[in-house]
């Protein structure tokens, strides 16, 4: 009699048996690839983006009040060094300075006519006191009265271009606003901000590329020759200049550059772990690990800091010692305890 179902049961239990023995069955080593994860000097190439200014320029006003009457110069012209620029009116300055010029002319005739009495014993001491003191308040006053007179005009203090002029005749000037700023288009270089964190790498004379894009992206070479000692109370950051010199004439105030600075010359480079940026993981949480090879056998994660990103990777600044073998390709087939085969 034949049971209905019953060898379609049958049938089955082989089935059923292959497959709990597959299922007992270890998974198979993941193939994978691994580099040492040695310590070696690291050159870092910070990149920035500034503006171009002059490394020679100066913001001059008037040191008095008064109106102004004769404007010489227009902006962006040449001058050289000691020409009038502008001039205040000194009608009341000169006429204190000639009432300054005739006391001091009193004073010293009276002093040359009564030195030789003094020296014959013929004048006493304290007339000949009275004399040497007025002869010194008057060359005082004189003194005052033509460097009044002299702050009545402003003159060039070096040879430049006038790139703001802030003043028309006319216009009431007071000290300490600046008239004009001038600046040598001969001497430009490029400022940026720099983080505080990174200010430290800098140094004097260190070597810059400097790109313009309004000039056809022309590339100048560069050195830096200003680091800041104090930091932007905003943005927390410092300003680094880079002198230019090349191309004199051809840069402009303003202009926007990119700034290319090796941190680390070869004399003073870091010995840093960097690791390919695809042998490195990013968790849920942000945080960063990697898969060490323990005992070229087991892939085990390990927790790590990272920090700059650098011309060969990225730079491990935490959770590795430089002697684990870590693990570069195969990454996606691995978890913690897997067993790993090792491949050239």
């Amino acid at each position: 009699m034949r049971i209905p179902g019953l060898s379609l049961l049958l049938a089955a239990i082989p089935v059923s048996l292959v497959s709990c023995q597959r299922n007992s069955f270890e998974p198979a080593p993941v193939h994978v690839k691994v580099m040492q994860a040695a310590a070696s000097s690291v050159s870092y190439n910070g990149r920035y983006t500034g503006s171009v200014c002059s490394a020679t320029s100066a913001n001059l006003s008037f040191g008095i009040p008064g109106i102004v009457v004769e404007v010489a110069v227009s902006e962006g012209q040449d001058v050289k060094e000691g020409e009038l620029l502008a001039r205040i009116d000194d009608t009341s300055y000169i006429s204190a300075y000639g009432t300054a010029k005739s006391l001091y002319d009193q004073a010293q005739d009276a002093y040359n006519r009564l030195k030789g009495l003094h020296d014959s014993k013929s004048l006493a001491d304290i007339k000949w006191v009275e004399v040497e003191s007025q002869l010194a308040q008057t060359k005082n006053m004189l003194d005052i009265a033509e460097k009044e007179l002299g702050n009545c005009r402003i003159t060039a203090p070096f040879s430049g271009t006038i790139s703001t002029r802030n003043i028309e005749p006319g216009q009431y000037s007071v000290p300490a606003v600046t008239a004009f700023t001038i600046i040598n288009p001969d001497d430009m270089m490029c400022t940026f901000s720099v983080p505080e964190n990174e200010v430290s790498l800098f140094r004097y004379g260190m070597t810059a590329r400097v790109t313009i894009p309004s000039l056809d992206n022309e590339v100048m070479d560069g050195t830096v020759c200003r680091i800041g000692t104090s930091a932007s109370l905003m943005t927390h950051a410092y300003e680094v200049g880079v002198e230019i010199g090349s191309a004199p004439g051809v840069l402009r105030p303003g202009m926007i550059c990119s700034i290319s600075v090796n941190l680390h010359p070869d004399e003073m480079a870091d010995k840093q772990i960097v690791l390919p940026s695809n042998a490195i993981m990013l968790d849920f949480d942000n945080s960063h690990y990697v898969w060490v090879a323990q005992g070229d056998t087991i892939a085990t994660r390990r927790s790590i800091g990272i920090g700059r990103a650098v011309a060969n990777g990225i730079e491990v600044i935490s959770g590795l010692d430089g002697n684990e073998s870590i693990i570069t390709d195969g990454l996606l087939k691995i978890s913690e305890g897997s067993k790993i085969i090792i491949c050239e």
